[in-house]
């Protein structure tokens, strides 16, 4: 199921497949359920990317229940956006905290 645009997300993230190697690992795509219909969802990091750029940024829950605001990153030497997520007011890792799928 992708990410509906216009829709308000309220979704769980569960996991993340993470890419890099030692020092340097990023999210490559974010596993989570939605509030309404429960099921287990995958999406790429460019497809949450495309889905806030268009409906702004989104306020999630991870796995242990912190609200996070996730939002995109400036695109790097080579054009690709990230995504980082904020709580309490300040920019965190908290997407690489998530259980590797």
């Amino acid at each position: 199921m992708a990410i509906a645009a216009g829709a308000e997300v309220e979704v769980v993230l569960r996991g993340v497949e993470l890419v890099g190697g030692p020092g340097h690992v990023k999210p490559s795509a974010l596993w989570w359920t939605g509030k309404v219909d429960g099921m287990l969802h995958r999406n790429t990091v460019a497809q949450f990317v495309t889905f806030i750029e268009h409906d702004g940024s989104t306020v999630v829950v991870d796995h242990e229940g912190r609200r996070l605001e996730v939002a995109v990153t400036a695109a790097d030497r080579v054009g690709t956006k990230s995504l980082q997520a904020r709580a309490d007011g300040r920019w965190t890792g908290d997407l690489l905290t998530l259980p590797t799928m």
